[in-house]
């Protein structure tokens, strides 16, 4: 199987019955939830493309291993036909403000919030326009395209590039919200939906990996089936953040307290309830450092933290609501089988047992609010202490 297609039946169907028939679109979107492993999948899929003489089955397709093309990495930097478009940070220092150090913490997380600019498209227009040196096809790769809608100028110049791309060039886009590209770049790609998916196919594939997200190896612990089947289930079943879990140790440690503090909120002491939303807000920002492998380091802004506060705070209310979940099955009686925090069995008994399923779905409804509330521009910080305020009074 293609690598970032496993369990993805119908974007691997599609694929198989384009290129089996010689058909060829210029363009694929990509399409689903974070942490399903779309840019993986975008880089496997451009592999084949670019690929002189590629293997398409019935049940497979692979890249042949041996044209000119596959001899070299398919990573930016290192193919000459593969163009990344990336997303910049909102706000960029001046020349006279660069340091020789490097990025700093603010500039490397500021990227979670980034643009992608319209010098950046015409310089990919330009690398676009260039000869063919190893590849069949060139091959353009935007990640979460939806950024290139943040700048008007840039959106409708790589729309230009995309109704009429140069010859012997395909373009992948993903994407996390479809809903935020313009209607004009959906309707010139041949769509890919990728889901989560949770099976024995990918608990086995955890078991068996080597390596973490962005290439972090992992040591030498064997993998148990029990961790890989924990993970698949708080990551319902999204691969990419299925693989940082097991992957990156520190993950499971994040879990642990950000639960632990939810409980606290309405069993604990009063008045830890206080002191609870800035250690939860640190939690999110180490939450989402560690899914994208990001070493946040001190001395972040304000700014830097709420754009990151913006895209965690959501997935960690996913942890939650888990949890909440989970609790109400326990209060049905359900197989602790059936539970997705199969580490936390007893916490899960003991808490369902404290109060009624009315209670529990009033909590459920109040991490639904405070998911709006982020999504309206809200206070990420003052979303979390009304969250936690109210957790104690459902």
């Amino acid at each position: 199987m293609l690598d970032g297609f496993a369990g993805q039946r119908v974007a691997s169907q599609v694929i198989r019955n384009v290129l089996g028939r010689g058909w060829v679109p210029h363009a694929y979107l990509i399409h689903g939830p974070r942490g399903v492993g779309k840019a993986r999948a975008a880089l496997s899929l451009g592999r084949v493309l670019a690929c002189h003489a590629p293997v398409i089955g019935r049940e497979d397709m692979a890249p042949c291993g041996g044209c000119p093309s596959c001899r070299l990495a398919f990573r930016p930097g290192s193919h000459h036909d593969l163009v990344c478009i990336e997303p910049l940070p909102p706000e960029s220092k001046s020349a006279g403000d660069a340091s020789d150090e490097g990025p700093s913490a603010d500039e490397q997380i500021s990227v979670a919030g980034g643009v992608v600019r319209v010098e950046q498209v015409r310089e990919a227009e330009r690398a676009l326009n260039r000869s063919l040196v190893a590849g069949r096809r060139r091959v353009c790769i935007v990640p979460d395209a939806e950024r290139l809608c943040r700048q008007p100028a840039a959106g409708n110049a790589f729309l230009k590039t995309l109704e009429e791309p140069p010859s012997n060039t395909v373009i992948i886009l993903t994407t996390s919200n479809m809903s935020d590209l313009l209607p004009t770049m959906i309707s010139r790609c041949l769509l890919l939906p990728f889901v989560a998916v949770m099976d024995d196919a990918l608990v086995h594939d955890l078991q068996e990996l080597t390596t973490g997200p962005a290439g972090s190896l992992l040591d030498d612990t064997h993998v148990t089936r029990e961790q890989a089947e924990l993970a698949g289930r708080v990551s319902a079943g999204r691969r990419a953040f299925a693989e940082a879990l097991v992957a990156r140790p520190q993950l499971g440690v994040t879990r642990q307290a950000v639960l632990d503090i939810f409980r606290d909120a309405f069993t604990g002491d009063p008045l830890s309830t206080l002191r609870a939303p800035d250690r939860l807000a640190d939690l999110c920002i180490a939450w989402w450092a560690g899914t994208e492998g990001v070493d946040v380091g001190d001395g972040i802004g304000a700014q830097a933290k709420e754009r990151i506060l913006r895209h965690a705070v959501p997935e960690v209310l996913s942890l939650l609501e888990s949890y909440l979940r989970d609790m109400i099955v326990s209060a049905f009686g359900g197989d602790d089988g059936n539970l997705i925090n199969l580490d936390r069995v007893g916490h899960i008994r003991y808490d369902a047992a404290q109060m009624d399923v009315r209670s529990i779905s009033r909590r459920l409804e109040v991490l639904a609010t405070t998911r709006r509330m982020v999504g309206q521009n809200a206070s990420c910080r003052l979303a979390l202490e009304v969250a936690l305020t109210k957790m104690r009074c459902a």
